[in-house]
């Protein structure tokens, strides 16, 4: 495999892909013309683009990484090199989405880039914590299932008897001044 890089002449930048390292010129151009028309065909605003980018660095980070770091771990060659070409595929997806994605101008669509693009890792760790807080919950009840029961009860008690005790002085008060007592 091979790299090459190429600038476009309508925007300016540059570009890098991958090929076969056996391409003759013409081939290699007309295959930079197609990546390119490829790029700029792409259907999108801001935010799904960034958000594509989003998904990109949760696939390449968690389980490219864990898949790799496994492989690595319990030395698993097969596991290691599918971590590795999940990491490099996104690693690719992530360059192709943020060349053509239009350039930020101003602090609105800079920000509106960032969120998007952490909007997906925050989900994920957003989702964990209320997946911890639920099995947490059930494993404290299973522990003690008396002690969850009795302060919610308790709770429950105390808010009903503050409620009876206004409405009490609140009727005291109509009588009163009604002159019923």
């Amino acid at each position: 495999m091979a790299t090459s890089t190429f600038k476009d002449p309508g925007t300016g930048r540059t570009f890098s892909f991958k090929h076969d390292s056996k391409l003759n010129p013409e081939q290699l151009q007309a295959l930079a013309q197609d990546k390119l028309s490829e790029g700029l065909n792409r259907e999108g605003n801001i935010v799904t683009r960034n958000l594509a980018i989003g998904v990109d660095t949760i696939q390449q980070n968690v389980f490219g990484s864990a898949l790799e770091g496994i492989g690595k771990s319990f030395d698993l060659k097969t596991l290691e090199e599918l971590g590795a070409s999940v990491i490099e595929e996104q690693e690719s997806q992530m360059e192709d989405r943020r060349r053509f994605a239009p350039r930020s101008e101003g602090f609105v669509p800079y920000v509106t880039e960032m969120a998007a693009q952490s909007a997906p890792i925050s989900a994920v760790g957003l989702a964990g914590g209320f997946a911890g807080a639920k099995a947490g919950a059930a494993i404290g009840t299973a522990i003690t299932p008396g002690a969850g029961t009795a302060i919610g009860g308790a709770g429950w008690r105390f808010r009903r008897s503050r409620r009876c005790d206004a409405t009490l002085l609140l009727r005291r008060k109509q009588r009163a001044s009604e002159g019923s007592y």
